[in-house]
């Protein structure tokens, strides 16, 4: 496999904002994330979400004499006033169950609302209304912003209007209303714009009927489940992961080999053996890269100037470079498209800088100094890549006369950097996937 020369920095705008990603992975890595299951999320692991939208734009107060912007910003606002007292009726159920089969893990805005459940429990106030606030942007991180998107591409609705689709959308909107029982009282309170007031009772018995880690409703599941099996790649990787289900303290790259061996086993399942394998190396290569970068910020933590000599005589670099040039030679092959199958090599040119910064990076394994350069070049790449108030992002580490030197002292993610095990692989969405796999069959 041979790579031209070019190493272009990427800074992904469709990640949580606590992405750091100093060596530039993630464009590779949700590539391949996609290559298994497209339109999927980590972040969006709560079916019960998509529900919640639909219900809340078929709520809204639209009347036909609106523009197409009020219409919008109408079923806007019924939603996040839907979200609100939903959050917070889950947060009542759960606090007043007696058992753990209500937890409120994946909830947005959930310290929120439990500041809200104390305010409503210290007034012992009978009645509320979902006129608090949930998030600090309830647009951006909430429901609307996080499950939006996907919402869109599983064709629940079309996320520029709020407009739940015919065949999905509005059946699954009304579902989430009449399998949860949502009460007259509720949906009056998310249709208009004035604040009704919501009996504190009635909100908590509906927070168990509609809680976000109930099972859901025949109706509901039937529609998840044509989302979820409508797209051919994303079907048969669900169909695998159905039939090879996480085991107690798996980690999801041991679940994902495990997977592998049961997709080669069909000449169907070729294309997600090929992403599956690339998974597997590309992430091995990962963490060894990655721990040499957190090594070196520690020694960087460690001494004003790091010299030569300090590269050469640490001990976790010399690991490095000794293992490092067989695992990125089998990383390239199985990015490599030849004799791949179609689906696979389909705009495999988006890693190619990760693979040329792989090669070299090999290359340089002769000498622990060697390779700390070009780590420092990639991620000095990457980081003026990155744009903050309009200026590139300065590097991390740069060069000081024979040595390197800290521009920060407060980065790395490891404090004594030592084996791969301590460096943590991107996630690949099965989890969000398991959630829907659970909920699409749960009638």
């Amino acid at each position: 496999m041979s790579f031209a020369f070019a190493l272009t920095a990427y800074d992904p705008t469709d990640l949580p904002g606590g992405s750091i990603d100093p060596l530039g992975f993630e464009r590779g890595y949700l590539f391949l994330a996609d290559k298994i299951l497209p339109g999927l999320t980590n972040v969006a692991s709560r079916p019960r979400y998509f529900g919640l939208l639909c219900a809340g734009a078929k709520l809204a107060d639209v009347s036909i004499s609106l523009s197409p912007r009020q219409a919008y910003e109408e079923r806007m606002q019924a939603i996040l006033r839907l979200e609100r007292l939903w959050a917070l009726a889950n947060v009542l159920a759960r606090n007043e169950a007696e058992d753990a089969q209500l937890p409120t893990s994946g909830l947005r805005g959930v310290s929120y609302a439990e500041r809200k459940a104390r305010d409503i429990s210290k007034e012992r106030s009978l009645r509320t209304t979902g006129e608090f606030k949930l998030l600090s942007r309830q647009v951006t991180y909430g429901a609307v912003g996080i499950y939006g998107s996907v919402a869109q591409v599983l064709r629940f609705w079309d996320r520029k209007m709020l407009l739940p689709t015919p065949d999905l959308g509005d059946p699954l909107g009304a579902a989430f209303i009449t399998e949860t029982q949502m009460p007259r009282q509720i949906r009056k309170a998310a249709s208009e714009p004035r604040e009704r007031k919501v009996n504190t009772t009635v909100l908590r018995d509906w927070g168990a009927r509609s809680h976000v880690s109930a099972p859901v409703g025949a109706v509901e599941a039937k529609c998840l489940h044509e989302a979820a099996y409508r797209q051919p790649v994303r079907a048969r990787m669900l169909e695998l992961l159905a039939d090879v289900p996480r085991c107690p303290g798996e980690t999801e790259l041991d679940r994902m080999a495990r997977v592998v061996a049961l997709a080669t086993q069909q000449v169907r399942f070729n294309d997600l053996a090929d992403a599956m394998q690339a998974i597997l190396a590309y992430e091995e290569a990962y963490r060894w890269l990655l721990l040499a970068f957190e090594r070196v910020l520690y020694l960087g933590r460690e001494h004003m100037i790091i010299a030569p000599r300090n590269m050469r005589r640490d001990a976790v670099l010399q690991d490095v470079c000794a293992n490092l040039p067989g695992i990125v030679k089998s990383a390239l092959e199985r990015l490599d498209g030849e004799g791949k199958t179609d689906h696979f090599q389909l705009n495999l040119e988006r890693i190619r800088d990760v693979a040329v910064f792989l090669s070299l990076s090999a290359e340089a394994c002769s000498d622990p100094v060697k390779l700390v350069h070009c780590l420092l070049m990639r991620h000095t790449d990457i980081q003026h890549g990155k744009i903050d108030r309009g200026r590139r992002k300065a590097p991390w580490i740069v060069r000081q006369g024979q040595g390197l030197s800290m521009t920060m002292r407060d980065v790395g993610l490891i404090d004594n950097p030592e084996s791969t095990g301590q460096v943590i692989p991107h996630p690949y969405r099965l989890a969000s996937a398991d959630a829907l796999i659970l909920s699409s069959y749960s009638a």
